[in-house]
């Protein structure tokens, strides 16, 4: 059986196990009204009261983990989810009598199917390190693996919490790296969604492909400001250059000719999962542009969009387009000439890191600027 492009998934199609968990939690809402409390969330409190009543000892593993999935059941009930609280709850409380819990089963969750494909490959990435040598060498790092996965399952299956989504995955292959680098390996990334119909769903946005070749070190997410005097090799990111080598190898997307002066500045904007339009953060470097700028008139801008690789081509191509032409219409508003400013999108072509955040930007140079 194929689900979007993963063979043998051995998920049915029809939600057949998803709706039984429904039905469970029906049932067991039921009980909770008809036979044991008048109070529905009462009830449902019960496995996050009961591990408070606990005492908390064990391996650092286990520590470890019953400290993150306690947290995320609390998460949940702040948020009034009792039985996604009392779930994770439960698999705490199994921890702390000895036994052992795995990454939650996606055909027990009902997760829309162009979303599986992204989550059916972390799943076995992570199943790889669930091992006694890394719950020995490894503790903290594994345990925030495990419950960043299910934080990661469990918001997928709501499917409207984009930003949250977002920061379980994220944490999820922060976390998965750290593992892989304890034992040498290659940084994972995740694996490209073959299809995102639209971008209030781009859950994956900022995944990078398997061929990317990353650096090996755990990246963290990017702080949303400034980056002023980047090196500039090249105003394409895509072609070759002496230093490079063959990292970048591949086509030369077409740009604007030019030459930089030794004292062109450049900057970085950052955009937010999902998102083409500026945050706060963006506005402040687009305001320092346009300060640096006000006593030029000789310089042009180029504005390089990019996003990254998940979602089918025409996808992220429309994704960095967007986010260049975002930047040019702030600047232009702003009193930059339209003439001197050309925007383009990139699409994936310059994958930064494997951590998302940093992969979606919009890098400005100008380009010829006037000594001071």
């Amino acid at each position: 059986m194929t689900v979007s492009g993963v063979p043998n998934s051995g998920f049915p199609k029809d939600g057949f196990y998803a709706r039984i968990r429904k039905i469970t939690r029906v049932l067991t809402v039921v009980l909770c009204l008809l036979v044991l409390t008048p109070s529905l969330s009462g009830c449902l409190r019960f496995g996050l009261e009961s591990l408070h009543m606990m005492e908390i000892k064990g391996t650092p593993y286990q520590l470890a983990i019953v400290k993150e999935y306690m947290a995320f059941s609390e998460s949940e009930a702040k948020q009034y989810d009792w039985i996604s609280a009392d779930h994770f709850a439960r698999k705490a409380i199994a921890v702390l009598e000895g036994r052992e819990i795995a990454p939650e089963e996606l055909k027990d969750w009902d997760i829309p199917e162009t979303m599986l494909p992204p989550l059916v490959k972390a799943r076995a990435d992570l199943m790889k390190f669930v091992t006694d040598d890394m719950k020995r060498d490894q503790p903290a790092a594994l345990a925030a693996a495990m419950e960043s996965f299910d934080c990661w399952v469990e918001q997928q299956e709501e499917n409207w919490q984009m930003a949250d989504i977002a920061a379980c995955r994220d944490r999820f292959y922060e976390q998965l790296n750290i593992l892989n680098e304890a034992t040498d390996g290659a940084t994972i990334a995740p694996e490209a969604m073959e299809e995102v119909t639209q971008e209030e769903n781009v859950v994956a946005e900022d995944v990078a492909a398997e061929d990317a070749a990353p650096a090996k070190a755990t990246a963290k997410p990017a702080k949303r400001g400034i980056t002023i005097e980047t090196p500039i090799t090249s105003l394409n990111p895509l072609a070759k250059n002496k230093d490079e080598g063959d990292a970048n190898e591949g086509p030369a997307a077409p740009h604007k000719k030019a030459v930089r002066s030794e004292t062109g500045a450049s900057y970085v904007v950052y955009f937010d999962a999902g998102k083409t339009t500026l945050g706060r953060d963006g506005m402040v470097v687009v305001n320092k542009i346009v300060t640096d700028l006000r006593d030029d008139k000789d310089f042009e801008v180029v504005l390089n969009g990019y996003a990254d690789q998940s979602g089918n081509k025409d996808f992220i191509q429309s994704m960095a387009d967007k986010r260049a032409a975002s930047v040019k219409k702030a600047l232009v508003d702003r009193g930059i000439d339209e003439d001197a400013v050309t925007a383009q999108g990139l699409g994936a072509g310059s994958v930064k890191t494997p951590i998302a955040p940093q992969n979606r930007r919009v890098e400005v140079f100008i380009v010829n600027q006037k000594t001071k």
